[in-house]
């Protein structure tokens, strides 16, 4: 589940992976086929980050900062003016995508800093 979730905050931190991939369908070698809908399950369906982030201390995450951090990218999915089936351009067009990006490379740093 952990890997999941690094998979997921990978793919919203990095906007030229979701042009490539979630938009023209070019995905990097070794990944067939993701798109948002993906991610968006993930986060927001699978997992308690949105609600409840102190349930994920010791299931997906290993510190509260680390699920709080989690929880305000949820937090900016859930909150998106975008229909859930939408397509990843009218994801990414929202006028808050740039803080989606930048607040999941934070929890990701936050999730794999070994240092």
């Amino acid at each position: 589940m952990r890997d999941d979730l690094i998979s997921c905050l990978r793919d919203l931190s990095d906007a030229e992976y979701q042009r490539l991939c979630w938009v023209e369908r070019r995905c990097p070698e070794g990944r067939e086929y993701d798109n948002i809908q993906i991610v968006m399950r993930f986060m927001l369906d699978d997992t308690w980050f949105l609600f409840r982030p102190e349930d994920e201390v010791g299931r997906t995450v290993d510190t509260i900062d680390q699920a709080k951090s989690v929880q305000t990218v949820s937090r900016l999915l859930y909150d998106l003016d975008v229909d859930f089936s939408a397509s990843a351009q009218q994801y990414m067009s929202s006028p808050s995508w740039n803080d989606v990006v930048a607040s999941a490379k934070e929890a990701l740093f936050k999730l794999t800093d070994v240092g």
